[in-house]
């Protein structure tokens, strides 16, 4: 055998270069690539990024091009632990290199963990590190990038196969408040041929693992030149919390459950000028959903089931298809606190901020500027779902919930397109409401629907009602049929019918039925928004009633059953509806404006064909009198003829009903319910009312108690431009007042007299009160202002009682109230007989009236017969003196001297004579001179004997009764002679000393009482 060294010699030089450079190479590949590599890598990361990298080996094969990298470790010096990794393989294929190719037949990568962390100043790892590395450049600036036109084809590799094994990614975000931390691992990864090289085609599937056991699955093919992309992703049970979790302190609500699955088919093709994207079998269910407002024990939003089917998207044809969206037994529970503060408002708030939206940016401009959107729906279904809303606001918290169900089909953001529409809405009170129809979006909100609600039970609000008045309401049910229409040229309009029926509330204060209402049936309605129009063929009111009860202070039971409430609450209320509103829709005030300014600027029309009233009832009580008192009103019925409004023709009215047993009351009125004090009428009629139920108002009235009668009543009130004009027309029949009650509010007047005035023959009073006011001063009261109508009538009846009794004949109060005597007679003068015979006519038409004939005698009385017994005695003597006596003068002269010897008057005859002389003065016609004498005054003298005579003659007391009695008897005996009058009614009044009128006649005043019938 030949010696190594023998054989070593014999190798040619050629030979050793090439064993040299394979020695070499090897050594260079075996050792120096993985030093220079590890090398190079720590330079990089230590001086241009900062960080220290560790690595555990490096292995590479010159001869495969195989390498490995185990246990890399790379840590921010800041931070922490970046990456850690296992184990990196990859094995290139070197003959392709040859082909400026770079090939690699398999790279492997296992147990990779990265960690990622983005600051509080929302600087993330990735971030940071460019940040560094662009720092920390040093070499030439980059060469511009090349523009389209000159673009190359891209750098050949193939990578003919990609596993990757454990890979996990750490998240940790501090920008919340509340630190996010997360893990995502890539459990499994396998891409095969992944090339740059023209069509080739290459497939990835890839498992990624969330926590709570989500899983992400995606499938598909890839290639990269010209890019195009297919496949399918499937995301299974991922767990909603986890964004809950993420947005927690920035959501005002919290996901306790909640698990969403979705898949979809995927085709993104990157070739052409123009991003071509098209999503197909978009499946999306969200099951368990249970979301929960920060600080509230129980969920405001809870979901069975939310699924998308079968969902298509292509992009640039701009189309979105759903074939169907379902929302399967989801409860929304809206709730509004103590503080009005309502849970969705506040959600909504919080999420949404009162930030105005950031100016469109560019992009969102080129978007727009795109071709637009086309969204079809084959399908929206809501099955079994439910709203509930507490209000804890309320004295007695309110609860209410209805359950709904909900399909519209072939819905799109087509113009004019039009979608079927059902809904159903059940409420948990009692009650359904039903709507068909078709329903459309662009390019104005369209609806022809109908819709009918059976049996809504409105009881359900009763919270809200007991926070304003003291009533329940025990009972009502709501009820319509309509046709709904929303269109462009009509924002709404509702043609149909409308019940409410069993309405029965009651009087919290005094357990009773305060209203009721069999039914109210609103039948024909028609109305419409556009034209703000409402036209009701016909109302009709069935078997209403009222309570009216006037309590002992005069208030009224329905006066003392509002509440005292404070204001703030309701405007709190207000504020958060609108606030609530404007969240929910996107609208405010400022939205509608033009809206509401078109609609103001039209009038209100209203039109009524009918209404009528049947079997209507009322109970009323007045505890406010000495004695308390009840009336029912029953069968109460009535027809109002053609109303509208804006319109100057007032509405007819007439209702009539039965008041306890037998009384009747009938209306006939005409107003307009909008200007009542500028033109209205009412006629209202009582008939046969029985009037003892009556006593407690007479009492409070006149102090007196009704033994018997009943009564009419005509009431006409009359009202135009607010001026009241009223006459209240009273007829009472066989009235009769009892015993006198004591009453501080009473008349003090004498009523038997004013009754016995009022009262005919046939015992019928009919009386005339007249009312008028300005109903506009807010000083005017109705009731009063009749109370003080009929004292007035009364106080002047009573006052001047012969003014009726003239009335009655034709004649004047002075007429019949007195007639005249000369004095110290008692015939009756032809001009009082006149007098007389009226007098008698009034009384017998007013029997129960006693005329009071006073004994009148008076001093001018005592003077006539004074000198009526002169006279008889001058006259008397003057017949006893001889007849030779030559004249009468001297016989009166010397008949009235004896007369007053006899009677030893004095002074003496001569010097009365004396006494009674007239003295002249003449001129002389001769010398001028006056001349003057002194002859006897005979007249003057016999007047001086009569006046002293007539002054000395004596007349009793007895004699002047006497006269009286006479005047009396001629009185009596003339009223009673015809037989018309009962000499019942002639009575005797206090004696009268009458003064002589102007003429020197005595008036005898009458006087009148009421008789004892």
């Amino acid at each position: 055998m030949r010696p190594v060294k023998e054989i070593l010699k014999n190798i040619p030089k050629p030979a050793w270069w090439c064993a040299g450079v394979l020695v070499v190479y090897s050594l260079t590949g075996f050792f120096g690539v993985p030093w220079l590599a590890e090398r190079q890598l720590r330079s990089i990361t230590d001086q241009r990024l900062g960080l220290t990298t560790e690595v555990e080996s490096i292995y590479f094969n010159p001869f495969t091009f195989y390498a490995r990298v185990d246990g890399l470790q790379v840590v921010d010096r800041t931070t922490g632990p970046l990456l850690e990794m296992q184990t990196l393989t990859a094995n290139v294929q070197p003959t392709r290199l040859a082909l400026l190719r770079l090939q690699l037949a398999e790279l492997s990568v296992q147990s990779l963990q990265f960690y990622f962390e983005r600051d509080q100043d929302g600087l993330d790892t990735v971030s940071r590190l460019a940040q560094t590395w662009s720092a920390t450049a040093t070499g030439p600036a980059a060469p511009p990038e090349l523009q389209p036109e000159e673009a190359s084809e891209p750098f050949p590799f193939q990578l003919e196969n990609i596993s990757l094994t454990d890979i996990n990614l750490s998240i940790r975000d501090e920008v919340p408040v509340t630190p996010f931390e997360t893990t995502l691992t890539l459990t499994d990864a396998r891409i095969a041929n992944l090339s740059s090289l023209r069509d080739s085609e290459g497939s990835n599937v890839l498992t990624f693992d969330f926590e709570d056991q989500a899983r992400l699955g995606w499938r598909g093919e890839l290639q990269l030149n010209p890019p195009l992309f297919t496949g399918e992703l499937n995301l299974e049970n991922f767990s909603l919390g986890v964004v809950s979790r993420y947005l927690q302190d920035t959501l005002p609500l919290t996901l306790d459950s909640g698990r969403l699955n979705a898949g979809l088919d995927y085709r993104l093709d990157l070739s052409g000028e123009q991003l071509v994207l098209a999503l197909d079998q978009v499946q999306l269910s969200v099951s368990d959903l249970a979301a929960v407002q920060a600080g509230q024990p129980q969920p405001f939003l809870t979901a069975g089931r939310l699924q998308v089917s079968n969902g298509r998207v292509a992009i640039p044809d701009n189309r979105v298809e759903l074939e169907s969206l379902q929302l399967d037994q989801v409860e929304l529970a809206v709730s509004r606190e103590a503080d009005g503060q309502i849970n969705l408002q506040q959600m909504i708030a919080a999420m949404t901020g009162d930030a105005d939206a950031g100016p469109t940016t560019p992009a969102a401009d080129q978007a727009s500027a795109g071709a637009p959107w086309e969204l079809s729906l084959e399908r929206l279904v809501l099955v079994d779902n439910r709203v509930t809303f507490s209000d804890r606001s309320l004295e007695t918290p309110g609860q209410f919930g209805v359950q709904l169900n909900v399909e519209l089909t072939d819905l799109s953001n087509q113009a004019e397109a039009l979608f079927p529409l059902q809904v159903s809405v059940a409420f948990d009170s009692g009650g359904e409401l039903q709507v068909q129809g078709e329903v459309g979006a662009l390019p104005e909100p369209v609806l022809n629907a109908s819709a009918s609600l059976a049996a809504l039970d409105l009881t359900v609000l009763q919270p809200y009602i007991g926070e304003y008045a003291l009533v329940q309401l025990e009972s009502a049910l709501l009820e319509f049929q309509s046709e709904l229409r929303v269109s462009g040229d009509e924002p709404f309009s509702y043609r149909g019918d409308v019940q409410l029926r069993e309405l029965s509330v009651a009087d919290q204060r005094l357990q009773e039925t305060l209203v009721s209402l069999a039914e109210l049936a609103v039948t024909g309605v028609s109305f419409s928004l556009a034209g703000n129009s409402l036209d009701i063929s016909e109302l009709v009111f069935d078997s209403p009633y009222a309570r009216v009860l006037i309590d002992e202070d005069g208030s009224t039971n329905v006066g003392q059953l509002a509440r005292q409430t404070d204001t703030s609450g309701s405007e709190v209320a207000a504020t958060a509806a609108a606030t609530t509103l404007e969240a929910t829709t996107g609208t405010n005030a400022d939205t509608n404006a033009d809206t509401a300014a078109v609609t103001a600027a039209l009038p209100v029309t209203l039109t009524i064909g009918r209404i009528q009233v049947a079997n209507g009832a009322s109970h009323f009580t007045d505890l406010n009198l000495p004695i308390p008192f009840a009336a029912d009103i029953r069968e109460l019925a009535g027809t109002a003829e053609g109303f509208s409004a804006p319109s100057s023709q007032p509405i007819e009215f007439i209702l009539e009903g039965n008041v306890d047993e037998y009384g009747l009351v009938q209306l006939d009125s005409s107003f307009n319910p909008f200007a009542i004090t500028e033109q209205s009428r009412i006629e209202l009629q009582f008939r046969n009312l029985d009037l003892p139920p009556l006593t407690p108002y007479v009492i409070k009235f006149a102090g007196r108690e009704i033994a018997s009668g009943n009564m009419d009543v005509d009431l006409s009130y009359l009202m135009e431009a607010g001026q009241l004009t009223a006459n209240n027309q009273v007829v009472l029949r066989d009235l009769s007042l009892g015993a006198r009650v004591e009453h501080p509010d009473a008349m003090d007047l004498p009523l038997d007299l004013a009754m016995a005035l009022l009262k005919d023959s046939r015992g019928v009073i009919d009386l005339e009160v007249p009312v008028s006011g300005d109903v506009n001063s807010p000083e005017f009261n109705l009731g009063p202002a009749i109370r003080r109508a009929l004292t007035n009538v009364l106080t002047n009846l009573v006052t001047a009682p012969f003014r009726l009794l003239g009335s009655l004949v034709g004649g004047q109060e002075d007429d019949i109230s007195n007639i005249k005597f000369q004095a110290g007679r008692a015939a009756l003068a032809p001009p009082e007989r006149q007098v007389l015979d009226q007098l008698r006519q009034a009384l017998a038409q007013r029997p129960e009236l006693v005329l009071e004939l006073p004994l009148l005698a008076g001093e001018a009385d005592r003077q006539a017969l004074q000198e009526s017994l002169m006279i008889e005695k001058v006259n008397a003597r003057i017949e006893e003196l001889p007849d030779q006596e030559s004249s009468l003068t001297d016989r009166r002269l010397a008949a009235l001297e004896a007369l007053y010897l006899e009677a030893g008057l004095t002074p003496s005859p001569a010097e009365l004579q004396a006494a009674n002389y007239i003295e002249t003065t003449v001129t002389n016609p001769l010398t001028g001179e006056p001349l003057s004498s002194r002859q006897p005054d005979v007249q003057a003298y016999v007047e001086d004997l009569r006046s002293r005579l007539t002054a000395a003659e004596s007349v009793s007391d007895q004699q002047l009764k006497a006269l009286a009695e006479a005047r009396v008897t001629a009185i009596r005996d003339f009223l009673l002679a015809g037989g018309e009058l009962d000499p019942a009614q002639l009575g005797t009044g206090e004696s009268q000393a009458g003064e002589p009128d102007e003429d020197g006649w005595l008036v005898l005043e009458f006087g009148l009482q009421a008789g004892a019938r």
